[in-house]
């Protein structure tokens, strides 16, 4: 199939509009991923700035925190 463009003749070949599909595809699957990297990334800066609507104080006897639980530390030497 050839497509005639003013004076040019537009006659892709079988190797060339296959690889045109092929790269079409990849970039399409590339953009959707990086949309959905944006949603985690959004998950995780949400997560982290709950983490930062209470600061705790802790000491030894703590248990285990949150992730990204701010928190304050004192002592004396």
């Amino acid at each position: 199939m050839s497509i005639k463009v003013g004076s040019r003749i537009f006659a892709p070949g079988l190797f060339t509009t296959l690889l045109t599909v092929v790269l079409i595809a990849m970039l399409i699957s590339l953009g959707r991923w990086q949309l959905r990297r944006a949603d985690e990334k959004r998950v995780l800066f949400d997560s982290f700035a709950k983490g930062a609507d209470a600061t705790r104080l802790i000491d030894l006897g703590t248990p285990r925190l949150p992730r990204y639980q701010h928190i304050e530390a004192g002592g004396t030497l």
